[in-house]
């Protein structure tokens, strides 16, 4: 069956010169890929919680220490999302977004000459630049591939790439830095993010609003509009209180298993990788289903799974610990 959505898809195909390509070929092939990228994104953003332990040691650092390669990466992170998100309404969202991998994957590989704690300040400071051009440029290509109606599944997969990303790098890079060292763990990191670039390069982005029922504005909004908005200031609070603790867990749960529990870093990587797997996957997946489904009957509907899930979250992760 056509969807009013696939129409405009095909549509947008047809602009750009993909007329021969099937619809749904035209939509979950681009999104396949910016999942891997975001995939990818989380792999080398949480790879220094892999091996905080042997960092640590090596470099004689203190947890505060350890924890503001985090903090201020991610400050980092959010302060050129913003001019990188007007860009990508601006430019070439591939092309932007392919540069942005470039970035955070040489900067992930840098670990290899690091040999100060300053030097791997840097580094991370590098991939959280290049890592901010993901959100912006994906969501916006995703917004253009699917109706709004049919998004949150989109979406969520696209999401999926936190825990998964997560998940296999921890799984990963503990192994690889019991074995070879940690350096080693980060430079092996770096190199799948590269090999998805000519794949990026070679997808045809659709039309801007191509998948919207209504048409465009001439004009763009303002960002002021969005702001007077009371639920966006309610996501942006919210999504920063969830992400403290997931940031903290993602980077201090490996030292968690060594120094509590005695395991070394490869089976501590391993243990994590299965926290981020099972409970990502999960609850990823539910919510870009149950998220379709309750539009439908209710417009605040998502805001409220979302809402309950991290109320039952957090009594969860702290008698976990």
């Amino acid at each position: 069956m056509v969807t009013k959505g696939t129409i405009a898809t095909e549509q947008a195909s047809t602009h750009i010169g993909q007329t021969s390509a099937p619809a749904r070929m035209a939509t979950w092939w681009p999104l396949a890929v910016l999942v891997a990228i975001n995939v990818l994104n989380f792999y080398d953003r949480q790879v220094a919680g892999a091996v905080v332990e042997p960092v640590r040691k090596e470099f004689l650092l203190s947890d505060t220490q350890i924890g503001l390669l985090n903090t201020l990466s991610t400050i980092l992170y959010g302060l050129v999302g913003l001019p990188l998100g007007l860009l990508a309404d601006r430019v070439s969202r591939k092309k932007l977004l392919a540069a942005g991998i470039v970035v955070w994957a040489l900067f992930t590989a840098c670990a290899r000459w690091v040999h100060s704690y300053s030097f791997l300040m840097v580094t991370r400071l590098g991939v959280g630049v290049g890592e901010a051009t993901a959100a912006p440029t994906a969501t916006s290509w995703i917004g253009d591939l699917f109706p709004a109606e049919r998004r949150s599944k989109p979406l969520a997969l696209f999401m999926l790439g936190v825990p998964v990303g997560g998940a296999l790098s921890f799984f990963f890079t503990g192994p690889i830095a019991q074995k070879f060292g940690w350096r080693a763990g980060l430079v092996v990191a770096a190199a799948p993010a590269i090999l998805l670039v000519p794949l990026l390069l070679m997808l045809r982005e659709p039309v801007r609003g191509a998948s919207e029922k209504r048409a465009m504005p001439t004009d763009a909004g303002s960002v002021w509009q969005v702001l007077r908005v009371p639920t966006f200031w309610w996501i942006v609070v919210s999504g920063a209180l969830v992400n403290f603790n997931l940031y903290s867990i993602g980077l201090f749960f490996p030292a968690f298993f060594g120094r509590i529990h005695h395991v070394n870093v490869g089976r501590a990587g391993v243990l994590t990788g299965i926290v981020y797997a099972i409970g990502g996957v999960f609850g990823g997946s539910m919510a870009g289903v149950w998220g379709d489904r309750i539009v439908h009957r209710n417009r605040s509907g998502r805001m409220k799974i979302a809402s309950i899930a991290a109320l039952l979250a957090a009594p969860l992760a702290y008698f976990g610990i």
